[in-house]
């Protein structure tokens, strides 16, 4: 069941010095299930995290990605389910946030968006790399 916090628009206080738009809906940004079309990546976001060991690429991260009506990441907030993953969580946020998308829309009309990611780690392959699956 969606919590509040799944279904309220978030409200994001950008740095003022990075902002030229100065409108007050540039603070609002829509939640996926609020848009006609969601934020697509149009830069590859590359998840192989390499240098760090094993015990810092296993886990869960959940991101919430903002996205405003340009295109940019405006902010990335990671949250780890285990301590042990926050090395990796950071990195895949730090992926995100150098990262460029196609604006979500409502009604054809860009605006800011917000989205949830998932992204989940594995223990090392065989080949030593490591897996990570996105949703």
């Amino acid at each position: 069941m969606p919590t509040k916090a799944d279904t309220a628009p978030l409200r994001h206080e950008p740095d003022p010095a990075t902002t030229s738009d100065s409108r007050a809906n540039d603070h609002e940004y829509a939640i996926a299930g609020h848009l006609t079309r969601l934020p697509a990546p149009i830069t590859d976001i590359d998840l192989n995290v390499p240098g760090i060991n094993d015990s810092d690429v296993t886990g869960k991260v959940e991101l919430t990605v903002l996205i405003d009506r340009n295109g940019n990441v405006t902010d990335v907030i990671p949250v780890v389910e285990m301590e042990s993953a926050r090395v990796f969580a950071e990195r895949v946020a730090q992926r995100f946030r150098m990262a460029q998308f196609k604006p979500g829309e409502i009604d054809g009309k860009a605006v800011n968006a917000q989205l949830r990611i998932t992204v989940m780690s594995e223990s090392l392959t065989e080949s030593g790399e490591t897996s990570e699956a996105v949703r």
